[in-house]
């Protein structure tokens, strides 16, 4: 259930990029727990690392994947224990881990948790209050949703290229409309 975590001064703070909300992070404290709820814990130790990339092939008879991740390059990133499958190749991950990359070819990690997403990209056609219709070079299009929720939103306007990650959840609508997990401009 829901633990608050109290940060001290003496709690060493091993996150990429600081707090944020939607990170997943591991908590070192020292087993004490107080009674209240939620309960309550001071942490000693706060450790969260984020990687991200496409997923390019399952291996390891699926109890892993390898990932074209920037700027790491191709990375094989173990599946947390207890994963029923693994992401599907051309998918985007985001992978939490401890920050140790083993020194092999390619280097290895092993996932504390992955997200996984799908990817759509192309030019943005309208910004409205419905959300932002991006086009795909195909011809295919997508209504992106953006809310609150939605990370690493920059401000796009008509004639961007952008990408949206999303659940891979779509409605049946025309256009298809779609929640935005994150949506980013694609630099030219």
């Amino acid at each position: 259930g829901l633990v608050l975590v109290h940060i001290s001064d003496e709690t060493q703070m091993l996150v990429d990029g600081g707090l944020a909300a939607g990170l997943y992070v591991v908590v070192e404290y020292n087993g004490a727990m107080t009674f209240s709820i939620p309960g309550q814990i001071t942490a000693q130790a706060v450790m969260g690392y984020v990687l991200e990339g496409e997923v390019l092939s399952i291996e390891k008879d699926g109890k892993a994947i390898l990932i074209n991740s920037v700027p790491q390059g191709e990375l094989i990133v173990n599946l947390p224990e207890g994963s029923i499958s693994a992401p599907v190749p051309g998918s985007y991950v985001r992978v939490y881990f401890n920050g140790v990359v083993a020194l092999s070819m390619p280097g290895q990690i092993t996932a504390w948790h992955i997200d996984s997403f799908v990817r759509f990209a192309g030019e943005v056609t309208e910004v409205s209050d419905q959300g932002i219709l991006i086009t795909a070079e195909d011809g295919q299009q997508m209504l992106a949703r953006v809310d609150e929720g939605t990370l690493y939103a920059d401000e796009v306007k008509a004639g961007d290229k952008a990408e949206v990650l999303y659940n891979g959840i779509l409605t049946r609508s025309l256009p298809p409309q779609g929640r935005a997990v994150y949506l980013r401009l694609i630099a030219e």
